[in-house]
């Protein structure tokens, strides 16, 4: 399982579409010859986008082999199973299925959640979000393992943005008590850790 992390436009959305480009590489090539299943939570997927992509895989695989590869672009297109799960509860249904999903769809080896935090992000408390997506990310983990899948995921930027700042904000904090104890008492008696 692997988690990426960047600011928006940063090309996360994009290497998660080259990644379910290329793991239908043909086995003679060293690749998977598999399928892939994105998960989309905050509509960033693009057909168009994902078709080059795919049309340069397919290009540059033919270019090595030498030869026509034995799919079409069509056929190619037909091993990404596209999943809109926009809103907390079709993302949980679908997580839910996923096991399912999994058993119809044996040669799916990459999943790719763009974003996996983003239906998390409104309407529900710290600790039951915090909660949920754990429990979901313990499932994919427990999933990846039992069927040998990659998974990619983008944890939405905000949240680890989010994070930064409230510890920053702590920062702030403990170095304005620390200035004024150390104003009021004139030496370094209390200590901190920055």
């Amino acid at each position: 399982m692997t988690e990426l992390l960047g600011l928006p436009g940063s090309g996360k959305t994009q290497l998660c579409l080259q990644l379910c480009a290329s793991v239908q590489i043909p086995k003679e090539l060293g690749g998977l010859d598999a399928e892939a299943l994105y998960i989309d939570t905050n509509t960033h997927f693009t057909l168009s986008r994902f078709r080059e992509i795919l049309s340069a895989t397919l290009l540059k695989c033919q270019s090595i082999l030498g030869k026509p590869l034995q799919m079409t672009e069509d056929e190619a297109l037909r091993k990404l199973h596209y999943v809109d799960a926009f809103g907390l509860e079709k993302f949980c249904a679908f997580m839910y299925r996923l096991p399912r999903f999994i058993a119809e769809h044996p040669k799916v080896k990459l999943i790719a959640i763009d974003s996996i935090a983003y239906p998390f992000k409104d309407g529900i408390s710290t600790k039951q979000r915090t909660g949920l997506l754990f429990r979901q990310m313990a499932e994919l983990q427990k999933t990846a393992i039992e069927h040998q899948i990659a998974v990619r995921h983008v944890l939405l930027s905000l949240l680890f943005l989010s994070y930064k700042l409230i510890q920053f904000t702590k920062y702030i904090i403990l170095k304005f008590a620390y200035l004024k104890l150390k104003k009021k008492f004139g030496t370094d008696i209390v200590t901190f850790n920055f």
